[in-house]
């Protein structure tokens, strides 16, 4: 697995709790729901631990790549590498210092992933008072940051709930006279 150095001060450096499947060692690199996270100390497989989410940190390089301050990076978690390509990779943060194509490491201001707004399809059939979207694991957790009709609406919405299995369901004050639609825009944690 491949590792990066927290540089910064405890005071800046943001962290949380996460249960691994897979035992860690401090400084192992791992992507949890999109976002970059970095052990803090060493762990079995099943045990919690602490990760950095937030911070000043090191990371291998892409071979033959400058990144320049301010340029956006991403970690290839296949590679165990920070890049500046966006497909395939999951968004770590900002580079704070100059790194020449010569260099191996990259410095990085790791940034939590706000980037996870999905919007997801209800319909409340015709007779029914509720509805749900398929399950989406993607979204166990998420919250929803609002609800607006895509069709028609003949009732008034009670209701918008994330269930355990991520599915979301909305539910009215009466039962529907024809089939209710609805985007719900729901940020995944």
């Amino acid at each position: 697995m491949a590792t990066a150095t927290i540089i910064d001060t405890i005071q800046n450096v943001r962290t949380l709790a996460y249960t691994h499947d897979s035992a860690v060692a401090k400084g192992d690199v791992i992507v949890v729901n999109g976002q970059v996270l970095i052990a803090v100390n060493d762990a079995d497989a099943n045990a919690e631990n602490v990760y950095a989410y937030q911070g000043k940190a090191e990371f291998p390089k892409e071979a033959n790549l400058a990144v320049s301050p301010g340029e956006i990076c991403y970690w290839d978690e296949s590679a165990g590498v920070m890049t500046k390509t966006q497909g395939g990779n999951t968004r770590a943060g900002t580079c704070i210092e100059a790194s020449a194509a010569s260099d191996t490491t990259l410095l990085v201001l790791l940034e939590p992933n706000r980037t996870k707004i999905r919007k997801v399809s209800v319909t409340v059939a015709a007779g029914t008072t509720a509805g749900s979207s398929a399950a989406d694991t993607a979204l166990v957790g998420a919250e929803v940051i609002g609800i607006y009709p895509t069709g028609n609406q003949d009732q008034l919405v009670d209701n918008v709930a994330v269930n355990a299995d991520g599915s979301i369901t909305v539910t009215l004050a009466a039962a529907a006279t024809a089939d209710n639609t609805f985007s719900v825009a729901c940020l995944s944690v």
